[in-house]
C-alpha cells in the first residue's frame, strides 16, 4: 500500500503542478504548490478531520468520475485561497465569479484526472460539476455525509499547500472510490508498476 500511495502522490504531484501552471496563466498570477501529502481515509473520518482543523474551508465542487475507475472527485478550497484568486470578499462574489471558480476548479480537476489516466494508461474522465456550497462549512460537510458522496468507503486525499502570490493556503483534491474500485486502481497500479 506504501508503494501505492508513492505512485498515486506522484500522479497527484503532476496533475496539480499541471493545474497551478495553468490556472496561473489563465489569472496572469505566480501560483506555486508544495508536494502533496497523500493519504487514504475512510471518508467519515476524513469529514471529522476537516469538520475539527478546518474552519477556513467555505466551498467544496463535487464532480462524477466515470470510464475505467468511477466515483467522484471533491475539491475542497479555503476562504483565503478563493479570495486572493478573485480579489473580493466572498460575501461580495457574483454570479460571474460563481462562473469563473467552476472553470477554475475544471482546470483542476482536469489536469488530476488526465494525469492519473495518463500515467495509469487508462481511460477516466470527470463530468457534471457541482458547487455543493460556498461559506457555510457546516452544510459542505452534512451534504459530504448525507448525499450521493456517502455512497464512497474510501477516500485518497492530496493535501496540497498552494501559495498565490506568495499567500499560502491548503486546498485538498479527494478521489472518492468505493472499495472495489480502489482495490482495481491498486490492481492496475500493481499490473502496471510490477510491485
Amino acid at each position: 500500500m506504501d508503494v501505492d500511495l508513492d505512485i498515486i502522490k506522484e500522479i497527484g504531484n503532476i496533475g496539480v503542478g499541471s493545474a497551478s501552471t495553468a490556472l496561473g496563466s489563465m489569472i496572469d498570477k505566480s501560483i506555486n504548490i508544495s508536494i502533496p501529502a497523500v493519504y487514504v481515509k475512510n471518508i467519515k473520518d476524513f469529514v471529522a478531520t476537516l469538520s475539527k482543523n478546518n474552519k477556513d474551508i467555505c466551498l467544496t465542487i463535487y464532480s462524477n468520475i466515470e470510464g475505467d475507475l468511477s466515483g467522484g472527485i471533491l475539491n475542497i478550497y479555503t476562504r483565503s485561497f478563493l479570495e486572493k484568486l478573485l480579489g473580493k470578499s466572498l460575501e461580495e462574489i457574483t454570479r460571474i465569479d460563481k462562473y469563473k471558480i467552476m472553470r477554475y476548479n475544471d482546470i483542476i480537476t482536469y489536469s488530476y484526472i488526465n494525469s492519473i489516466g495518463r500515467f495509469l494508461n487508462i481511460e477516466i474522465i470527470s463530468t457534471d460539476s457541482q458547487i455543493i456550497d460556498v461559506l457555510n462549512i457546516n452544510k459542505i460537510l452534512m451534504k459530504i455525509v448525507m448525499d450521493d458522496i456517502s455512497k464512497y468507503e474510501e477516500v485518497i486525499i492530496n493535501e496540497t499547500k498552494i501559495f498565490l502570490e506568495k499567500d499560502e493556503s491548503i486546498c485538498y483534491i479527494a478521489l472518492l472510490l468505493s472499495k472495489e474500485n480502489l482495490n482495481k486502481l491498486f490492481k492496475i497500479i500493481k499490473e502496471k508498476y510490477g510491485f
